[in-house]
């Protein structure tokens, strides 16, 4: 007969049974409850845990750092435009992986995608031994190179031709070169061409701001840039820089001390997707008859001159470049550029690269073998709270990767150079506000380099031809 348990241990064996059991009656309870948070785009999975801290984003029991499908919608990371999806794609994305990209968090290795360099060591990782390019492949914007020009020639222009910069990305003025309807003055655009050649450095000139004569603008309006008022007088205007700075130019004759470099390549206009350069109203049609007509002029003064197209950023305040683009190929755009301009401004390198990949296959699918260019992107080490505003040791490392992985990638994608926004940071513009744009130098406002800038010139000697 079997022993009865006093009621007191009984008791004790319960207590302790509970402390066991309850565990596992609740744990259900708390599963039901984890499943029954609606999916959205900040909880892909529905498991009460956002992306941002989310290590298996949609809930396949893969993490993040091995999963080939992050966010589950059956396309590759490696092919994948939201990575995480939350509806904003990688090359804008604060959080393209799920992960803040700010400050020491900079970046997480994405698999199937670029690994995002947290220091410089790690942005030149894996560079091939042998890769080179041609110096003119970066350029910077420097707008004091040709502020201070003059018979002395520029104190920036020795600094920029030692780092191994070899081009300078600059806006010809028709504002500033046409003062009154016939009457052009070259003398500060005479100074900046030959103090640039006698550094070895090549220009690529923005032909861009009509003078308030030549301008479609409403009268009295200043907050935009318009086009001009004629496409033929804008033409005529590039036609007389070419036969004044390119390879017959009157400039070269008149200035037998000058060393020879004329000028090859010419940009026309300057991110006409984008409301603030094209009256408030972009329009790719009226672009692309522009650019027509400039192009015919040109290469009439010019035949082999590189015509190289606006630069088109992405942005949400104008459309995209590939909305802009496809619009511009419909208007007979092709074979009126030699290379297409574009100001990819991402987060990440991956997010350059992503932007410029998408913008090739739409060329290849447009049969458009033309070169493409990046003719602006960059990065702030400090000002406003900004996506780009990265802090100076994220900045020094995006920064060379960024270049480093263009060139890598240059042969694949016909991609002709890359030009870096800014050479220094500057000061807030007369009646304006501080934002990031202001301090993308790889110098600060008093010349001091930043941990880009030495990184960067480690960078081009290892690439120098």
């Amino acid at each position: 007969m079997p022993e009865v348990m006093p009621s007191r241990s009984r008791a004790v064996l319960a207590a302790l049974l509970g402390l066991f059991l309850v565990p596992l009656f609740v744990a259900p309870a708390d599963a039901a409850e984890r499943r029954s948070c609606a999916k959205s785009v900040k909880d892909r999975d529905g498991d009460c845990i956002a992306n941002t801290r989310d290590r298996d984003i949609d809930g396949d029991r893969i993490p993040n750092h091995r999963d080939s499908d992050m966010d589950g919608d059956r396309k590759r990371n490696s092919r994948d435009s939201d990575v995480d999806g939350d509806r904003v794609p990688n090359a804008r994305d604060r959080q393209p992986f799920g992960v803040q990209v700010k400050g020491t968090r900079y970046g997480v290795a994405a698999p199937g995608r670029v690994r995002i360099a947290r220091t410089t060591k790690q942005a030149v990782a894996g560079l091939p031994r042998g890769l080179r390019v041609p110096r003119a492949f970066l350029g910077v914007v420097a707008e004091d190179a040709l502020a201070e020009t003059g018979p002395a020639g520029a104190p920036a222009m020795p600094r920029i031709a030692a780092s191994g910069v070899g081009l300078l990305r600059q806006t010809f003025s028709w504002r500033n070169i046409e003062l009154r309807p016939g009457v052009l003055d070259f003398s500060a655009y005479d100074a900046f061409v030959a103090d640039a050649a006698r550094r070895g450095i090549d220009l690529l000139p923005i032909l861009f701001d009509p003078p308030a004569f030549r301008s479609s603008a409403p009268s009295g309006q200043t907050r935009m840039t318009y086009p001009p008022a004629s496409d033929a007088a804008f033409a005529m205007f590039a036609a007389i820089l070419v036969a004044r700075y390119g390879p017959t130019g009157s400039f070269w004759s008149a200035r037998p001390d000058v060393p020879r470099r004329p000028i090859r390549a010419w940009q026309v206009w300057n991110e006409p997707n984008l409301k603030a350069y094209w009256g408030g109203k972009p329009d790719a049609v009226a672009y692309t008859r522009m650019l027509k007509t400039v192009h015919r002029a040109i290469r009439s003064v010019d035949p082999s001159a590189t015509v190289v197209t606006a630069g088109l950023p992405e942005s949400r305040l104008g459309d995209s470049p590939r909305r802009f683009l496809a619009r511009m190929y419909r208007a007979g755009a092709k074979g009126h550029f030699q290379a297409l301009a574009l100001n990819p401004y991402a987060t990440t390198a991956d997010g350059v690269l992503e932007i410029l990949v998408a913008m090739r296959r739409q060329m290849n699918k447009a049969k458009d073998r033309a070169a493409m260019w990046v003719t602006e992107i960059g990065w702030a080490t400090t000002g406003t709270s900004s996506t780009y505003d990265l802090g100076e040791k994220a900045h020094a490392a995006v920064v060379t990767q960024t270049v480093a992985l263009l060139a890598r990638n240059a042969k694949r994608l016909n991609l002709r150079g890359v030009v870096y926004y800014a050479w220094r940071d500057l000061p807030v513009y007369e009646g304006g506000r501080d934002f990031w744009g202001l301090h993308t130098g790889l110098l600060s406002q008093d010349g001091t380099p930043k941990p880009a800038y030495r990184a960067l010139t480690s960078l081009l000697r290892r690439l120098a031809r």
